[in-house]
Formats: structure tokens, sequence, C-alpha cells
């Protein structure tokens, strides 16, 4: 395993990481991955009031397609990846020029393909153009773009019927990071989840971050109900979660055939965990805090990456769950290509 120093981000491999992917996961993930949940941006196209000084937005002014591969390759060697893109979400960003770019960084590789940014004021015939003419499979909402309070929203504030009607018509792919804290689990998301699918029955909805449950205490509430979502054209992708039982949940409930491999990157890059306190969670990453100066707290704990850490949990859920390679073939790559099939 090699590293590699891309503009102001070192993807530098520790003994940590070599362990982790000579022991646990270089033997797990499938020589071919479908990364179905990924961003790619440039600062220039963010609002002045994004934090760029910090954080992911200090460390990656400019997060391109070639980036993206070339940290997959150091992370992933002798994998090949593929990739499902879209811009990042932030409130008073430039949209259409996120789109424009994502666009075309994805003409640079042939295997990537890509979602549209989209807001509730979006011209409906720009999304068409994008459509038709540019081929984008399908749309990233975001509860940041939401004409209500963004925490507290229904999925339609933030994306209208008429968006959605669209995703209908051509097959499209609506990845979906829910409002409302309890994900999925939330009532007033899981009854318009169905009642969407159901009035629009050909679109495809991805529930992002396993329907936005981080943890597994609120899914447990609903466990029971995941079934009604399994005969329709409803799936869950994996990214930034690394709860156990909210992959085991998800495999036991609905099946290998809805899970999608996804990584958040360049989110996944970082060192950390997402972890579950009481019925919330926190992402505790490098740059929030330091683990080498909070010695009370970690001692000489050596993380490794958000996105290692997210398929070592998923490789305990499918062992327990007594998955067969073919199963994992499916999360990792023939979900996704057959769920993109249908686009064009």
């Amino acid at each position: 395993m090699n590293s590699c120093s891309t503009g102001a981000m070192n993807i530098r491999i520790e003994k940590v990481d070599r362990a982790v992917w000579n022991n646990e996961l270089k033997s797990f993930l499938p020589d071919e991955l479908f990364d179905f949940h990924s961003h790619i941006f440039r600062l220039k196209d963010l609002p002045a009031s994004a934090p760029k000084r910090f954080g992911l937005f200090k460390k990656l002014p400019l997060y391109g397609i070639r980036k993206q591969i070339e940290y997959n390759n150091v992370l992933f060697p002798a994998k090949n990846v593929s990739f499902l893109v879209t811009g990042w979400p932030y409130p008073g960003s430039n949209l259409m020029r996120q789109n424009d770019f994502v666009y075309r960084q994805t003409q640079i590789f042939k295997n990537c393909k890509r979602l549209l940014l989209i807001s509730p004021e979006m011209s409906n015939d720009y999304i068409l153009e994008e459509v038709e003419e540019r081929r984008a499979v399908g749309f990233k909402p975001y509860k940041c773009f939401s004409r209500r309070n963004s925490e507290n929203s229904r999925i339609t504030d933030f994306l209208t019927e008429k968006q959605i009607s669209i995703a209908d018509r051509y097959k499209l792919v609506v990845t979906l990071h829910l409002s409302r804290k309890a994900g999925i689990a939330d009532m007033t998301n899981f009854n318009d989840v169905l009642r969407l699918s159901d009035r629009y029955p050909n679109a495809r909805w991805n529930l992002a971050h396993c329907g936005r449950s981080f943890m597994s205490a609120h899914l447990e509430i609903i466990s029971h109900k995941l079934l009604e979502f399994k005969d329709r054209e409803i799936y869950f992708d994996i990214s930034a979660v690394s709860d156990t039982d909210v992959f085991q949940l998800l495999l036991t409930e609905i099946g290998a055939s809805k899970i999608l491999y996804g990584s958040d990157n360049p989110v996944g890059l970082l060192r950390g965990k997402c972890l579950g306190l009481g019925y919330d969670w926190l992402f505790v990453t490098e740059d929030r805090f330091r683990f080498a100066e909070m010695k009370e707290s970690f001692g000489t704990i050596k993380p490794t990456f958000l996105l290692y850490e997210q398929l070592r949990s998923l490789r305990t859920a499918c062992h327990r769950a007594a998955l067969l390679k073919k199963d994992i073939d499916n999360i990792f790559f023939n979900n996704s290509k057959r769920l993109l099939s249908a686009t064009f």
C-alpha cells in the first residue's frame, strides 16, 4: 500500500491502516466496486460563508475525479472502483456551476456517472436539459435547500413533486439525505417514502446513510416495518455509517439486494469514527478533536480512516448474516449496476 499527496491533503498509510487492510478488508472486498455516494467540488463554487479555512475545505480546495481515483487506488490497492458522483450540497452555493463542474469531470473517466444537485427553486427546463442532453442519471436534493426548517422538513419541502415526476419519467435515481433526527425511523419520513414510491413507481430511491440511521436505536423501532420497502425501488447506501447493528438490521429485514456501497468521500478519508451516544451520534474525527493532543481521552490511540471503520462494521454484519460471496458482490457492485442500467 502506497501513500500519496495531492494538493493540500496527504493520504498516508499508517501501520494501523495496513493492518486493517491486510487482516480485514483485502479479502472481504470484491475486485470490482461501485461507489454509489461520493462528492467532488471546487471551493470557488461555494459561498463566502463556507468554512474554507477549516476541515475538509482547508485540505481540499479542489477535489475532482482524478483525486477521487488516486485516493481510492491508495485505500483499495488492486481493486477497480467506479463512481456515482455529485457536487457538495451547501446553502448559498452555485448549484448550476457545481453541476457543470461535475459534468465536465465525469467526462474524464468513462466509469463515472453523476447526480444533479437540485433545489426546489431550480428550473424544470434546466433539469430536463441536464437529463436529456447531458445524461445526468438522477438527483441529489438536500435538506439544507429546504423551504422550511432544514432539520424538521418533509421530503417535498426540499424536493418538489414536479422534480420527482421527472425522475419517474426517466427512471432516475434520487439520493435522499433525510431531514428529521430519526431519519427513516421518523414515521412522517417513512410514510412519505412509501407514498411517493407508490405515486412515482419508476423513480429509484436511495436513502443515504442507511436512511440517515447512523446508530441502531432509531432503526430498531421500525425494523418490523422495513419489509414494506422490499418490493419497491427503495435502496439504502451505507456511506458514513459504522454501526454493525444498523447493517445487520437491514440485511436481516430487507436483504443484501437493497444495500449499496457508498463512501461519502472525501468525508471517508478523514480519520475517526461515527459513534452512537444515547439517542444521537457524533463524528469523532481528527479535524475536530486532535487525537494526539487529547491524551486523557484517547491516550495513544491511532485512528484509521472513517471509510475503513465503515467497512469493518459492514464486514462483521455480513459475517454474522452468513452472506455468500455473491451477496457481497451485489452490495459492492451488482446492485448499483443493475439500478443504473434503467437510466438510458
